[in-house]
């Protein structure tokens, strides 16, 4: 059986899937754990601490999927493939955990630099993609961000539809770093 705290995560997991962020509350956690709503306090501080949590566990996923792609794949491009057909998978099914990622990947924190670190793993398959001739030169960060940025755009409108009507008659910021005249912002920088 799971320990209190693998369930007030799997819970919080479930309610940011169903609601997105403004749905994860430690109270609301603790009614969907069938715990007191005051019990998830003894295992996080606050609602960052839980996000934090949520940001690991999904990042364990990506490096699973990682690990998992480059002992499949007979070559640095097979092992891309696969891994990013996992992330356009993840990131299709499960939109508010892959923008959580996204999002963590810009902080100036411990989390971001390892987010950032397991997203470098892409841009190190670019490279050997590349120098194994198959894939075409060019700068591996921008073929990276091209990747990421694709999957994100994948994301945007499914998570439009999991949203509330209120949420979603707000008009919604571009994408940072694609506006006109913008650099590129890349997750791993």
């Amino acid at each position: 059986m799971a320990s209190t705290k693998e369930r007030i995560l799997a819970s919080a997991t479930r309610l940011l899937d169903a609601g997105g962020p403004s749905a994860v509350t430690l109270r609301a956690v603790g009614g969907a754990t069938g715990i007191s709503q005051a019990a998830p306090y003894r295992y996080y501080d606050n609602k960052r601490c839980l996000l934090e949590a949520l940001v690991r566990a999904n990042l364990d996923y990506f490096n699973a999927a990682l690990q998992k792609a480059k002992h499949d794949a007979a070559s640095p491009f097979g092992a891309l493939d696969h891994l990013m057909r996992a992330n356009f998978d993840f990131a299709r099914r499960f939109p508010f955990r892959y923008r959580f990622l996204l999002e963590a990947s810009r902080e100036d924190s411990p989390l971001g630099a390892e987010v950032r670190q397991a997203f470098g793993a892409v841009i190190d398959l670019v490279r050997a993609a590349q120098q194994a001739g198959e894939i075409k030169g060019g700068d591996a960060k921008h073929i990276s961000a091209l990747i990421f940025g694709t999957a994100y755009g994948t994301v945007r409108p499914l998570r439009a539809r999991f949203q509330s009507p209120r949420v979603e008659t707000r008009r919604r910021p571009p994408v940072p770093g694609l506006g006109p005249g913008a650099e590129l912002h890349l997750p791993f920088d």
